[in-house]
């Protein structure tokens, strides 16, 4: 992206959709838990019979298999690799809602990766064809309950390294600036620099006749506080971001209809 380089961001988006499969050519997702949208990766940090307890309130039943490492891994990779694509889209998106770029190569970029859109033709094996737009309302929205799982005091929180993450990627490009002049740096402030991309993704993605799978599921997390390591103080954050949110949709309306118009080739 740097420089607005459409053949490297081609490339780049094409690496970054790839790479799960140069490393697990197939992933074996564990099918034992529920509410997988709340597993992040730090819970590999413990050991596994302290990872078998906390799964517990997770299982689908009290009878049944136990989980197992390799898919608890794939599901706990596959969620982050989730992460890593809509944080780079809202990244980019950022970029053209704000005019930091000539062209439009910012809202192309994440209207592709968020359709999992690679090159054709190259790769020896390609990615899972993408999502219809109700499945990419899922993960862009589970990028908000995933930052909100854990207070931002908490060491080893999976936000702060979502934070990190945008800090990172905002330096593939550069604003226009005056020469002469003192700019403070974009992405300090991590998820929050992309919240308004972040929320014009989901109203862009929303499925026509509602998503009461997503709904069900909201309040089945909603009734089962020993999901969270904090209970209900992570429900109630969660709540605060989601409400904070939907108040600031009035004020981004205006930008959906002039992406969904770059987006569309």
């Amino acid at each position: 992206m740097w420089n607005e380089d459409a053949f490297g961001a081609e490339r780049y988006r094409d690496s970054l959709l790839r790479w799960i499969g140069t490393i697990r050519l197939q992933l074996s997702l564990d099918y034992t838990l529920r509410h997988q949208r709340l597993l992040t990766p730090d819970l590999l940090e413990a050991d596994w019979t302290a990872v078998v307890d906390r799964l517990i309130p997770y299982r689908r039943g009290p009878v049944g298999p136990s989980p197992e490492p390799q898919p608890l891994f794939d599901t706990i990779l596959q969620w982050a690799v989730d992460d890593v694509l809509v944080l780079t889209a809202a990244v980019t998106l950022t970029w053209y809602l704000q005019e930091q770029q000539a062209s439009d190569i910012g809202g192309q970029t994440a209207a592709r990766l968020l359709r999992g859109q690679v090159i054709e033709g190259e790769g020896s094996r390609a990615p899972t064809p993408g999502a219809p737009p109700g499945d990419i309302f899922e993960l862009v929205f589970a990028i908000v309950i995933r930052e909100s799982l854990v207070t931002r005091l908490a060491p080893g929180r999976y936000g702060t390294r979502l934070d990190e993450l945008v800090r990172f990627l905002s330096q593939m490009s550069e604003r226009r600036v005056v020469p002469g002049r003192i700019y403070t740096s974009w992405g300090l402030h991590g998820v929050e620099t992309v919240s308004q991309a972040i929320l014009v993704m989901l109203l862009a993605n929303l499925p026509e006749d509602g998503n009461n799978r997503l709904v069900e599921s909201l309040g089945e997390i909603a009734a089962k506080e020993d999901l969270f390591a904090d209970g209900d103080e992570a429900l109630r954050r969660i709540l605060y971001t989601t409400s904070t949110s939907w108040r600031r949709t009035s004020r981004i309306r205006q930008f959906i209809p002039y992406w969904s118009g770059v987006s569309s080739y």
